[in-house]
């Protein structure tokens, strides 16, 4: 804990301050494959969301409830050759990815 001493409107202030750290999640994320033509593949550690995105922010595919340690597989056959992002997230993390769509 460290203090601080100053003036607000002329008059002596302290002030505390605390600091405390955050233990950071180790969340893995991996998409595969990349290039993709028709699955790809999501496998992340954590309970999450997909969102699918391309390059404008348009958003072409979501998966919600998507359960930690399981493979979870997106249909691109459908989607347009091109790039987008990929987004996996929860409360405590976000991770993006570009992903390749080639037919």
């Amino acid at each position: 804990m460290n203090s601080l001493s100053g003036y607000i409107n002329g008059e002596s202030a302290e002030v505390e301050v605390r600091t405390e750290r955050i233990a950071a999640t180790d969340v893995n994320v991996s998409v595969y494959p990349n290039p993709v033509n028709n699955m790809l593949n999501v496998f992340v550690s954590e309970n999450a969301q997909i969102e699918l995105s391309d390059l404008s922010g348009r958003v072409i595919m979501t998966v919600n409830n998507v359960l930690a340690d399981q493979k979870q597989e997106l249909n691109v056959a459908g989607v347009a050759d091109g790039v987008y992002m990929l987004k996996v997230w929860n409360g405590e993390f976000v991770s993006t990815s570009k992903v390749v769509v080639k037919h």
